[in-house]
């Protein structure tokens, strides 16, 4: 059965719903609805205050800022030209989000890769799957930038030390007790 009732806490009257039950032999109860100060009884528009569920989060700072440097500095574009086309997730995107997630990430492997990227906002704003990132696809990511004609290793190399200066400089500009 439940029952309005005003419980009164430090001077102030708050409403709610509640329901009583037995549990081993004691008398206990449980709140339905949380009213808050209006009282249900004596105001017809007064509504239940309803918690709010997050459903879940994504990371969006740090990887739009490294999403936005790599664009600049048309990492994208130099990747596309040298490295051949293929299906699927365009080798420039994961080779990005493979060093994103080197510098981003607390423990780095092949195998987080792919949920790392899920708990970011890239596969939405640039609408992939992220089920498309395995560890055959990283290998062969690997094995295309290393093993090319023109030997583009160099890339990587240079990419990381492009992210790591332009982080640490973002990062002094910000906070000035960082400590990256």
């Amino acid at each position: 059965m439940a029952s309005i009732v005003a419980r009164k806490i430090k001077g102030r009257v708050y409403y709610s719903k509640v329901e009583s039950y037995r549990e081993n032999g004691k008398v206990k109860q449980r709140i339905l609805e949380y009213y808050g100060r209006l009282d249900p009884r004596k105001n017809p528009e007064a509504c239940p205050i309803v918690k709010k569920n997050i459903d879940g989060t994504c990371s969006f700072g740090d990887i739009a800022l490294l999403y936005r440097a790599a664009d600049e500095i048309n990492l994208f574009e130099v990747i596309d030209t040298y490295v051949p086309k293929r299906q699927g997730l365009p080798l420039s995107l994961e080779f990005f989000l493979t060093s994103a997630h080197k510098l981003l990430d607390d423990k780095p492997s092949s195998a987080n890769l792919s949920p790392w990227v899920e708990d970011t906002h890239l596969p939405s704003l640039l609408g992939f799957d992220t089920k498309r990132i395995t560890e055959n696809t990283q290998q062969y990511l690997m094995n295309k930038i290393y093993d090319e004609e023109r030997n583009i290793d160099h890339l990587y190399r240079i990419s990381i030390d492009l992210y790591k200066t332009l982080r640490s400089c973002l990062a002094k500009r910000t906070t000035p007790t960082s400590t990256i």
